[in-house]
């Protein structure tokens, strides 16, 4: 049996029942939301296209701001597209 194998059987025999995910990786949600800051949309519009509350927009965004260690929106977008999560937007 293999390392990763034991360490596995281990966290089930402890109770853990699935192994946590990475916190550095943006969820789906916060893809949605990223990919609409790169398109400019503000947090309201965000919003309201989601069918979320402004907050939980919020929210994600501080979310994404962590996981990126960036403090700016802008910064937030320009680390995006250069880590290539984020296609840049169009210019047509």
């Amino acid at each position: 049996m293999g390392e990763l194998e034991c360490g596995v059987n281990r966290l089930l025999k402890r109770g853990i029942r699935r192994i946590p995910r990475d916190r550095t990786v943006p969820t789906t949600r916060e893809r949605e939301v990223l990919k609409m800051l790169v398109k400019g949309r503000s947090t309201r519009e965000i919003a309201c296209d989601l069918n979320l509350s402004v907050y939980t927009v919020m929210s994600h965004k501080v979310s994404l701001m962590r996981k990126f260690c960036v403090h700016t929106r802008e910064k937030l977008v320009q680390d995006a597209i250069e880590r290539g999560i984020i296609e840049p937007p169009s210019t047509q």
